[in-house]
């Protein structure tokens, strides 16, 4: 499922409140609910005294809306969140359950937060003991079937996205005193980074200023999202049960939480439960856990399988050894640099291009060759072939660099004819780094040429100045078997040249098949 799915779902009952309904739609402002605990929603009504004071609002909470009119809120009961991770992939299981503590039927929308890269694959709503599937439709499908189940008076619900990592749910017809829960399940996959994965499970609704519109609105309205904090009441209220049942694939160490006391009860050097220390916990701050994997002086590999509808599925990570544990300079490489002095880059583009430049030759050791090919009507080498990678030849390569000026069309195609035209010695890790803005529209011709010339050599790309053309950047370091590097402010060349250089000075793993 994606961003711009929603689900429908409906129960039948008589129709009651059918132009109520329609009138409460359309007055609607913002909504919000809590993911795990509870949320904020509210409607705006000109005509009511009775609204929520909106800039008041500092905590989640459900707000319902009776046939009388009058705003009462929800009583929030509690959260159980189970999540199963398999490597980089979580799949998150969530029930919320809250009460309408009015006397009435009503209608109750709110909004819950997700991770900002989860896709929803299955909603469920129970009401007073009867069970509403959620159906994964269209965004307007999804809006149409909502309406019409509320015109036949049926008990419905309707998710729609309103951020990335912000849905809204709209449910019909509320029966008084009833108990309700949502069931939610979700896949994401986890952020893994200097060595170590994390999980951010959002706990905690808070209020986003809106800039008032350019219609003449005179007072700002809060829009509510993932906050930090939340106050001493809804600690007391909101309250939330986490277990993670944690199947890394390999052995790892290092689980913590920087923001709950946590219990890690080891199955295996791979499995591990994690649970909260007390039972459950207020929505005062969002849980986060973190791992490392253990890697040794050998890539490792970890297989997930799963079986269904018949079908098999394996999920195959593999792990690059550790640059602590062997040495990171043992493969001397042969480095071609591509740099664009074509009209498009003059300005700052072509000094943050010189800049990367030296930086990256003053990375290479005496054991390394380079050589360095321009273009722009046309494309020159600076060797013939590449060379040692000397002290003097790299002084000599500055002072031509710096003798470089921007200007002229872009004929990139005969900067990689020479940059690709040999094949790297078998001693040599052979690199292309290609500096240009990509402002070409010849791509797939380029990627063409790139896919039937490369033979072993890999192609990296670094896109210069403010608006680059990602897409050729992109794809041409795909099809080169190599990565993009985005430097789209002077102030950004040094650091983001040496996290590339870091990169390409330690290759880990090559030439991986299956």
């Amino acid at each position: 499922m994606n961003y711009k799915s929603d689900l429908g779902y409906s129960y039948k009952r008589p129709n009651k409140f059918r132009k109520f309904l329609i009138r409460l739609l359309i007055t609607v402002i913002t909504l919000v609910l809590l993911f795990l605990f509870a949320g904020t929603v509210y409607a705006d009504e000109d005509s009511s005294s009775n609204r929520p004071d909106l800039n008041s609002v500092t905590r989640g909470s459900v707000w319902l809306l009776p046939a009388d009119g009058i705003y009462l809120e929800a009583i929030q009961l509690n959260s159980q969140v189970n999540i199963d991770i398999s490597g980089m992939i979580a799949r998150a299981k969530v029930r919320q359950q809250f009460r309408n503590t009015s006397s009435r039927w009503a209608e109750g929308i709110y909004v819950f937060p997700l991770p900002e890269n989860a896709a929803v694959d299955h909603f469920r709503l129970v009401v007073d003991g009867r069970i509403i599937e959620g159906e994964i439709q269209e965004k307007q499908q999804a809006r149409k079937t909502y309406e019409k189940a509320k015109r036949q008076g049926q008990r419905a619900g309707l998710v729609e996205q309103q951020r990335p990592n912000i849905f809204t749910t709209a449910l019909a017809n509320i029966p008084p005193g009833a108990e309700m829960s949502v069931e939610i399940e979700y896949q994401q996959t986890l952020q893994y980074r200097d060595g170590h994965y994390l999980l951010r499970y959002p706990l905690v609704v808070g209020p986003r200023y809106i800039t008032p519109s350019k219609e003449g609105a005179q007072n700002p309205m809060i829009d509510f999202g993932v906050f930090s904090e939340s106050s001493q009441k809804s600690k007391e209220i909101n309250k939330t049960s986490i277990n993670i049942n944690l199947d890394a694939g390999i052995a790892v160490s290092n689980i913590v939480s920087t923001t709950h006391l946590i219990k890690v009860i080891p199955i295996s050097e791979s499995r591990h439960i994690v649970t909260l220390r007390d039972s459950s916990v207020p929505s005062d701050r969002d849980f986060i856990l973190s791992w490392k994997p253990l890697l040794g002086k050998r890539p490792t590999a970890a297989v997930f399988n799963q079986k269904h509808d018949g079908f098999d599925y394996s999920l195959l990570q593999i792990y690059p050894p550790s640059t602590k544990l062997y040495n990171q300079r043992d493969i001397p490489r042969d480095v071609v640099f591509i740099l664009d002095v074509s009209g498009s880059m003059a300005g700052t583009s072509i000094r943050q291009a010189k800049s990367a430049l030296k930086l990256a030759l003053d990375r290479l050791t005496p054991s390394d060759k380079f050589n360095i090919v321009w273009f722009n009507n046309s494309a020159q080498m600076i060797y013939y072939n590449s060379e040692p990678a000397s002290y003097e030849r790299i002084k000599y390569a500055k002072k031509f660099i710096d003798s470089l000026n921007a200007g002229g069309g872009t004929e990139m195609l005969s900067a990689l004819k020479l940059a690709l035209r040999v094949q790297p010695e078998e001693a040599f890790l052979r690199q292309v780094v290609f500096l240009t803005d990509g402002n070409v529209s010849n791509e797939r011709d380029l990627f063409s040429y790139i896919a039937s010339h490369l033979g072993e050599n890999r192609l990296f790309t670094v896109g210069i100045g403010s608006a680059p053309n990602s897409f050729f950047m992109k794809k041409a370091a795909q099809a080169g078997r190599g990565s993009y590097t985005f430097i789209k402010d002077v102030q950004e060349v040094a650091a983001k040249t040496n996290i590339l250089l870091r990169k390409l000075e330690t290759p880990a793993l090559t030439d991986i098949q299956i």
